[in-house]
């Protein structure tokens, strides 16, 4: 997603709780030759650095809130609000365990775990989002044949 969104924009900041992950990232973004994307390594559970509060007009989490549980996802969406400008948009993926191939996933899974995915349906997600101080702007309908839309809710929000 970095590749898609670092040509768009001015300046693309890449947080992730996973050095490795970082690693990753700047390599495959400076292999296509974005010169514009700074890497920012946080721990688990802290909040984002100061600096960063109140500077973003956008913050998109794609394929990272499928592996947290409610408590993690409701800490961290309150993370984001907190660097999001006011009136700044957030584009972010769930879990959907009422779309069918998120069920089917689901069923197949034994049990939880930060490697797997923890599922949740589109009503709890609406609710995360809003106590977070969130107005839900638009959400995804599954989509036989696009592995994403199949099995996930992606939601366009806004920080109240």
């Amino acid at each position: 997603v970095g590749a898609l969104v670092a040509p768009k924009v001015q300046r693309l900041l890449c947080f992730d709780i996973s050095e490795e992950m970082l690693k990753m990232a700047r390599r495959s973004l400076e292999e296509l030759g974005h010169g514009n994307v700074e890497y920012q390594l946080l721990q688990a559970d802290a909040p984002y650095p100061a600096q960063y509060q109140g500077t973003f007009d956008l913050v998109y989490s794609f394929d990272v809130f499928v592996h947290m549980d409610l408590h993690e996802m409701r800490h961290t969406l309150h993370g984001v609000r907190e660097v999001l400008k006011p009136g700044g948009l957030f584009f972010v993926s769930f879990a959907n365990l009422l779309a069918p191939d998120g069920w089917r996933r689901f069923a197949r899974q034994k049990h939880y775990s930060v490697g797997g995915f923890y599922f949740i349906s589109p009503d709890i997600a609406k609710c995360l989002l809003q106590h977070a101080g969130f107005s839900v702007l638009k959400c995804s309908k599954p989509q036989k044949g696009n592995t994403y839309l199949n099995r996930d809710l992606l939601v366009l929000a806004r920080r109240d």
